[in-house]
């Protein structure tokens, strides 16, 4: 509630106000939160520094030896049974060969050409140097077969034990896995060219392993090379022998099936082929004689048949010879007739004539009869010649068919015989190839660059691994710093206070040292009438007197949430900054517990106090005490007044009490009531229903925002009117470099008006 008993409208967005305002992110506030943290930053990026350096003490200067190696490819016919077999003709690819220079198998016989186990075995026995890992690591300090002993640890494994064979064979793997682990392959870009490169704490030993693993990387090749070809062969041998008897067999079967075909046949089908083309040749001849016999006697029938036909008409019979030399007697006989009609029809020749004449024409007829017999036999012959003549062309083709069925499968043993046929003679050329490629043999890659023994160690190891240690001590610094801030549950800044109270600040009061005390406070308060802790509580009078269209509050609470915030020394400087510009006040101390006001004052023995007042036993006047230096009236309870039977609480609620200020606001300008904690006893709430205004301490940087936000609604259960904030115990260097503050008292220039 304000001084006017209304509530106050405050954050809605949580019991912190406004959530952006605590969370939101800035350059101001970075750069603010980085310079509060940066002696954290600072010692921080020193440790990590530190670290680096004992990190880097204990590393062992490393030399690198390169050489570099070109892989060429195989462009021969034959390079080995997977091309023979397969016929791969692609070139092999970099990271091929990469896995092949890391393979356990090539770096096994660099390990025993270089007796890498015993050089190994050497080193171990040789370093006595001290080591970090040695101080971190517990066996530098107790035995495993004393921790055995004792039963910590139990037996060692079966395996721990394993046979000087298996012991052997362990070191030696131990050995590649160093090699593999010191060696780096880097194909060189757009090229066939790969860097081999091996670091070691001996430059000798470094370009040593490197030579030695190219030199065994060349004659592995050149191994693998022969091997390959000589299993080549050896498989082109075995494959050309099963294909020559494959080739022999396929072969026979095309004989035996052609002479299976002949003896079937009776002859071979060309013959065969040879007689149907004659037959139907002469078939066909016989069939257009049929033909023409067949036109020929169907006229001579027809005409023969035919009373009303003159035989002479017909081509057939006139030609015929007998037939023309009896028409020509017919004729010779029928002139002699008309002859002799000419002189006598009843001549008796003609009678003879006559007779003559019939006989000849009857033998013309019978020749014709003849000719047409003959015709019809000729048909028939004819006829009979076609028929045999198809008979014939039906058996031959009967044979050729039966022929042409052995000649597809005699085809299929041929094109069987043909395809081994070719094969058999690939695989003969390939291994006269193979064979020549045998005095042919290189390897697919040849060193360029043979490795040199280093002559410097390498340092960007060591520097690499300084600054990131630099680094990560300073990000681990930086992550601190910031985490601590996000984990800071208290108010740096006014506007935090008030977008998480959702009330005004009404001053910002500054911490003028550690550990002082209130009268050395109040001192410095008039020592420096100029200074920021004096303006400071102007402010917090002028906001309280003015802050209002309304008359100013005459009766003032203070309280906090817990104790210790400056609540009783704000309430002192209040009340003497208003007698300072001409205001009564009077502070009353209603702590009655602790009592803090009452060191102040010196008192007078038997002197009554604030409680002999509320019992009617003494007046105001009697009990005030006055501050020979300052003049300030404080109402108190004495020592020797506390009752234990007695309620603080109680003594607060009693009209009495009421009746008390009551009284003060009428007769000063100004009552100051200062009040225990909110969270710690409920006499503040029971004050607030007395009071015109309540200032509510926060103790800068250190008073929860829980503890706040509680003790506010504690007050605000009882209608209190809350006036606003005073900020406490203000670091005035924090505060002027703090993102959140904008330009306030504590920023320069703004700070050139104080002293």
């Amino acid at each position: 509630m304000n001084l006017h008993g209304q509530p106050h409208a405050y954050g809605t967005t949580g019991e912190y106000g406004t959530e952006a305002a605590r969370t939101g992110v800035s350059l101001r506030w970075l750069a603010a939160t980085a310079w509060r943290g940066r002696w954290i930053m600072l010692a921080a990026t020193v440790v990590g520094a530190v670290l680096g350096l004992i990190v880097v003490s204990q590393m062992t200067p490393t030399y690198t030896a390169t050489a570099r190696m070109l892989f060429t490819g195989n462009d021969r016919n034959v390079a080995g049974i997977r091309e023979v077999v397969l016929s791969d003709t692609v070139g092999k690819q970099l990271n091929n060969e990469i896995e092949i220079l890391t393979s356990t198998r090539l770096l096994g016989e660099v390990v025993d050409r270089l007796d890498v186990v015993a050089y190994l075995d050497a080193r171990g026995r040789s370093a006595s140097s001290f080591r970090l890992a040695d101080l971190l690591d517990w066996r530098t300090y107790v035995s495993a077969d004393t921790l055995s002993g004792i039963g910590i640890l139990g037996p060692p494994p079966p395996s721990a034990l394993a046979e000087p064979k298996e012991a052997e064979r362990r070191k030696r793997l131990r050995a590649v896995e160093t090699l593999r682990a010191g060696l780096k392959l880097a194909p060189v870009p757009d090229s066939r060219v790969i860097q081999i490169s091996f670091t070691s704490d001996d430059a000798s030993v470094a370009a040593h392993i490197v030579n030695a693993i190219t030199r065994a990387y060349i004659e592995g090749q050149l191994t693998a090379e022969v091997e390959a070809t000589r299993q080549a062969s050896e498989w082109l041998g075995d494959r050309i022998h099963d294909l020559r008897v494959r080739v022999e067999n396929a072969e026979l079967k095309v004989e035996a099936a052609r002479a299976k075909l002949a003896a079937e046949a009776g002859q071979t089908a060309e013959i065969t082929t040879q007689q149907l083309r004659a037959t139907n040749a002469a078939l066909a001849a016989v069939r257009a004689e049929r033909a023409q016999v067949h036109v020929r006697y169907r006229a001579v029938s027809t005409a023969f048949a035919s009373a009303d036909t003159d035989l002479g008409s017909v081509g057939i019979f006139r030609d015929a010879p007998v037939i023309q030399s009896l028409r020509a007697k017919e004729s010779d006989l029928l002139d002699r007739d008309a002859a002799l009609e000419a002189f006598a029809r009843d001549n008796p020749n003609r009678v003879r004539i006559r007779a003559e004449l019939d006989r000849v024409r009857a033998s013309i007829r019978d020749e014709a009869q003849r000719i047409v017999a003959a015709l019809a036999s000729d048909l028939e012959v004819v006829r009979e010649r076609e028929a045999a003549l198809q008979e014939q062309v039906a058996d031959l083709e009967t044979i050729g068919q039966a022929q042409r069925r052995g000649e597809v499968e005699l085809r299929q043993f041929e094109r069987e015989a043909q395809a081994s046929r070719v094969l058999y003679e690939n695989f003969l050329a390939r291994l006269e190839e193979t064979q020549q490629q045998e005095t042919l043999i290189s390897p697919d890659a040849r060193v360029l660059s043979p490795a040199e023994t280093p002559t410097a160690p390498r340092g960007a190891g060591k520097k690499r691994v300084m600054i990131l240690a630099t680094l990560l001590g300073a990000s681990a610094g930086i992550g601190i710093v910031f985490l601590l801030d996000r984990l800071n549950d208290t108010f740096r800044s006014i506007r935090q206070v008030e977008d998480a109270t959702g009330l005004p600040v009404l001053a910002a009061l500054p911490s003028i040292g550690n550990g002082m005390q209130r009268t050395e406070v109040i001192q410095q308060l008039y020592d420096r009438p100029n200074g920021r802790l004096a303006e400071a509580v102007r402010n917090l009078r002028t906001s309280l007197l003015f802050g209002s269209a309304n008359a100013a509050p005459k009766v003032i609470v203070f309280t906090s949430s817990v104790p210790g915030e400056g609540k009783s020394t704000s309430s002192l400087l209040l009340a003497l900054t208003s007698q300072q510009m001409g205001r009564s006040a009077i502070i009353v101390d209603c702590d009655m517990r602790l009592q803090a006001l009452s060191a102040l004052v010196k008192h007078e023995e038997n002197r009554p106090g604030l409680l002999a007042v509320l019992q009617g036993t003494a007046t105001v006047d009697e009990a005030v005490d006055v501050d020979p230096h300052t003049g300030l009236m404080i109402l108190a309870v004495r020592p020797g007044e506390t009752d234990r039977t007695l309620s603080a609480a109680d003594i607060v609620a009693s009209r009495y009490f009421a009746d008390l200020v009551n009284h003060l606001a009428k007769v000063f300008d100004l009552v100051v009531l200062d009040t225990p904690p909110v969270l710690a006893v409920a006499d503040a709430r029971i004050a607030a229903s007395l009071a015109d205004a309540i200032v509510y301490a926060v103790r800068w940087d250190d008073t929860p925002g829980e503890a706040v936000m509680e003790g506010l609604r504690e007050l605000r259960s009882v209608y209190a009117p809350i006036a606003g904030i005073a900020l406490t115990m203000v670091d005035g260097e924090e505060v002027a470099t703090s993102a959140y503050e904008g330009y306030g008292p504590y920023h320069t220039p703004a700070g050139d008006y104080f002293s």
